[in-house]
C-alpha cells in the first residue's frame, strides 16, 4: 500500500477559468487551481495495488502542458 503525502501540479499557461481535480478510481478527492497548486495533509489517502490516481485538467487551451508530482510513502498493510 502507499500513502499519498502530496500532489503538486503546474500548468502555467492554463487560462484563468481552467480547473483541475485529483481523482482516485474515478472519485474526486480535491479540486485544485489549474495553474499551480499543492494538495497535502489529513486525512491521508491510501492506495492499494490496482488503484488508479488521475490528475484531470479542464477548460485549458490546446497545447497547454501540465505537470504533476505525486509523493508517496510505502506503508505496511494493514496501516
Amino acid at each position: 500500500m502507499w500513502r499519498v503525502g502530496q500532489v503538486s501540479i503546474d500548468m502555467p499557461t492554463a487560462p484563468s477559468g481552467a480547473t483541475c481535480v485529483i481523482k482516485l478510481n474515478g472519485t474526486a478527492l480535491t479540486p485544485m487551481v489549474a495553474q499551480r497548486d499543492v494538495a497535502a495533509g489529513d486525512p491521508a489517502i491510501l492506495m492499494q495495488p490496482g488503484d488508479i490516481m488521475t490528475v484531470e485538467w479542464a477548460g485549458c487551451t490546446f497545447g497547454d502542458v501540465g505537470k504533476a508530482l505525486v509523493i508517496l510513502d510505502e506503508v505496511e498493510y494493514p496501516p
